[in-house]
């Protein structure tokens, strides 16, 4: 990409990447990892006209979400309680990922680089602690 003038990398990490949750100690420290690579690409490349950015998708309404919810004792009752602590009042949808994923890799974001994009609907910039 450096010897072809460049061009924006968008990675996909998590909301998980920054936050622990029992038992998921891999899967934290691997989207961990991605929001750090993504900085370091977007220092190391930058002057080569490489941009990097990631995204950090919450609770977005996928295959992996819903079996999430299947494994639990009552999945409607668990889906019901993680629509309810969004502050928008819903899942996201990959739509919501899709349309900043787009705007990333466009040239209307030439001078983003190196940054992490929450689509959370607003759950991690809420206190753990609230209502």
């Amino acid at each position: 990409m450096s010897d072809h003038g460049g061009g924006s990398i968008v990675t996909v990490g998590s909301v998980a990447g920054d936050t622990a949750e029992h038992g998921m100690a891999v899967y934290n420290a691997s989207k961990g990892a991605v929001h750090s690579l993504t900085r370091a690409v977007a220092v190391d490349h930058g002057r080569d006209g490489v941009r990097c950015n990631a995204i950090r998708p919450g609770w977005i309404a996928t295959e992996m979400v819903e079996l999430v919810f299947a494994q639990t004792e009552d999945p409607e009752t668990m889906r019901a309680a993680a629509v309810a602590r969004h502050p928008v009042g819903r899942l996201g949808s990959p739509d919501d990922v899709a349309a900043l994923a787009v705007w990333l890799a466009s040239d209307e974001s030439t001078f983003v680089s190196g940054s992490l994009f929450t689509v959370d609907g607003g759950l991690t910039a809420q206190s753990p602690i609230g209502s």
